[in-house]
């Protein structure tokens, strides 16, 4: 009798056990998903994004003024080591990729930085289209034009445009901004100027790969009024990022 009670208690134990463990691996699961990465070597410290418009010369030599109308987003991701560890680390690279936006009637492109002008940051040129990725490579120091971020961190930038949202054809007009006001001399809806863009950012260290998927509306603030506008913040845990085997796992 003993013996049998014995077994039971045995049983009990074990089921008790197994029990405990599962909870505590279902808890450490529910916790990563909804925190991520808490030691990660480098953060994402700032995130800004700059809208406003531009327009494109057609080159109509009859009229004054003949501009097509862009609707532009630049991106600036700011990264930067995280001193609260003492590891050592280094960046292999930060991607961006998986991008998607509803482009219902919007003809929408993605454009690293130009690699051949001095005076701006951003040019329509299809040399600098991103087709699918954009990668910038860990190196000594951070430049844009040549795609590379510091391995200790630095600020990777690229830009989304909605290209040819509006014309203006006039003979009548003095001068124009080539800002957001643009759009108050076009018919466009403001409502069909905006959409959602969703992507993926990716930081390789020479130990792991974390990824994060994030989504913002576009364009931010009243471009029409404010002309250009802005968003910024240096509160970044809304990004929330996780080793890249666990999207792997969790795609098979």
């Amino acid at each position: 009798m003993n013996k049998v009670i014995k077994e039971k208690y045995k049983r009990l134990i074990l089921f008790a056990v197994i029990f405990i463990a599962f909870v505590f691996v279902v808890s450490v699961m529910i916790v990563y998903e909804n925190e991520g990465e808490t030691q990660m070597p480098f953060k994402l410290s700032e995130i800004l994004i700059i809208s406003s418009a531009d327009g494109v010369n057609d080159d109509d030599e009859d009229t004054k003024w003949s501009l097509t109308i862009n609707q532009y987003n630049d991106f600036y991701f700011d990264f930067s080591k995280n001193e609260e560890l003492n590891s050592v680390a280094y960046i292999k690279s930060i991607k961006f990729e998986n991008f998607q936006y509803d482009n219902e009637g919007r003809n929408i492109k993605i454009y690293m930085p130009s690699s051949t002008d001095d005076t701006e940051t951003f040019v329509y040129d299809d040399q600098f289209l991103v087709n699918t990725d954009l990668t910038y490579t860990g190196s000594g120091a951070t430049s844009t034009k040549t795609l590379e971020v510091g391995n200790q961190g630095g600020m990777v930038a690229f830009r989304v445009a909605n290209l040819g949202i509006g014309n203006i054809v006039s003979d009548e007009l003095e001068e124009v901004s080539y800002d957001g006001s643009l759009l108050n001399k076009t018919e466009v809806d403001e409502e069909n100027l905006k959409f959602n863009i969703s992507f993926d950012i990716v930081i390789e260290t020479d130990k792991n790969t974390f990824r994060s998927n994030v989504n913002f509306d576009l364009p931010v603030g009243d471009i029409k009024t404010e002309k250009t506008s802005k968003y910024s913040t240096t509160d970044c845990d809304f990004v929330i990022f996780k080793r890249d085997w666990y999207y792997l796992e969790n795609i098979i």
